[in-house]
């Protein structure tokens, strides 16, 4: 696992902008058995583009807020659909415990738009 073999990581970038150009790669992930050293001791910003509030992706970030105790940063552009569930998204990401009780959340909404092109293939 990518955490694993990171020790001193103290930056995760999570973007799923990417994943969709390569044809929408699922999101799966196993939780290790021990908390990897980078959570523990070094991990302080960790950011999600295009965060959708799946539950795989739920999962992951609880575990990273649960155990990434030098986390200042936690940043996501989500994925909007509407103000209402962008709203139920932060609010769920708000709720969730970090052991780093110091550490700021922080949001941004990108609003998907409909090309011409995409409009007259639908």
């Amino acid at each position: 696992m990518l955490l694993q073999n990171s020790p001193n990581l103290k930056v995760l970038l999570i973007d799923k902008t990417f994943l969709q150009l390569a044809e929408e790669l699922p999101l799966s992930w196993n939780q290790p058995s021990s908390v990897p050293g980078c959570l523990s001791t070094h991990l302080e910003i960790f950011e999600w583009r295009e965060y959708e509030g799946r539950n795989e992706e739920r999962e992951f970030i609880n575990y990273i807020f649960a155990n990434s105790e030098c986390l200042k940063r936690a940043g996501f552009s989500l994925k909007s659909t509407s103000n209402h569930k962008d709203r139920k998204k932060m609010k769920d990401l708000e709720s969730m415990y970090r052991v780093s009780a110091s550490s700021q959340l922080l949001f941004s909404t990108h609003v998907e738009y409909m090309s011409v092109s995409d409009e007259l293939r639908a």
